[in-house]
């Protein structure tokens, strides 16, 4: 699903590129998509400015990133193995 949206994303992009039109509102919601989907950490943090990271604490949401999707796998695995 993110490399279809990606895909049409890129491709609705290019698309306008040399017109200069805005996007629609769905190349935007994709778009939004397409981040929540790859980064939901990064996504929520752009969101709000409740939370920086400065330095090398910037490493930090990408490690919760990892850990969310890591979370994902293994729920995954488990609810098929229990299947």
């Amino acid at each position: 699903m993110s490399l279809g949206l990606l895909l049409y994303t890129f491709g609705t992009g290019m698309a306008r590129f040399d017109q200069g039109t805005p996007a629609s509102w769905t190349e935007v919601a994709a778009r939004i998509v397409v981040s929540a989907l790859g980064f939901p950490v990064l996504t929520l943090l752009e969101r709000h400015d409740v939370l920086r990271f400065p330095g090398l604490w910037g490493y930090v949401p990408f490690v919760g990133n990892a850990a969310i999707w890591g979370l994902a796998v293994a729920l995954v695995a488990r609810h098929r193995r229990a299947s």
